[in-house]
């Protein structure tokens, strides 16, 4: 956690947060992407827990939580990733993984915080895409995972 790089020095420098150094050093080496040293003096750098990362930053004296709609599956990860389409992280922030958006609701693109409503007179072909009601059959509500088919009697129109 310290070092020297001057011959016959009578005390050693203690490294600074976000850096390291093994014994004997003669300099300090940055904590590296995912990785954090949070005090001075340290002789390692720790890892980023699942759901953190240091931006893709070295030299970091804490992790910061993956933003809503990312995630960082494993610790010691540098940077977060984006959800993949048809998933999200339901709003949270730090996230482990994304989760499929259920039926009815969807994430057209990929980074979704959370996932999106199909409208009513309309329903979820993939988690990825809505899609409007054909004639003859309805959905009355937002969210619908189907659309239903029209009583005897009734009828309706595309849109």
């Amino acid at each position: 956690g310290s070092f020297s790089d001057k011959n016959g020095t009578v005390t050693c420098t203690l490294c600074s947060k976000g850096s390291f150094s093994i014994a004997n050093a003669t300099m300090c080496n940055l904590c590296a992407p995912g990785t954090f040293s949070e005090n001075d003096g340290s002789a390692e750098c720790t890892l980023c827990e699942a759901g953190y990362s240091t931006e893709g930053v070295r030299g970091e004296d804490k992790c910061v939580a993956c933003p809503a709609g990312q995630f960082a599956a494993d610790p010691g990860t540098g940077s977060c990733s984006k959800c993949a389409a048809g998933t999200s992280t339901d709003n949270e922030a730090g996230a482990h993984y994304c989760t499929d958006c259920p039926a009815g609701k969807i994430a057209a693109e990929e980074g979704a915080a959370n996932c999106t409503a199909c409208n009513a007179g309309s329903y979820s072909v993939s988690k990825k895409l809505c899609a409007v009601c054909k004639a003859g059959t309805f959905s009355s509500k937002a969210a619908s995972p189907n659309c239903t088919d029209c009583d005897a009697g009734t009828s309706s129109k595309d849109n």
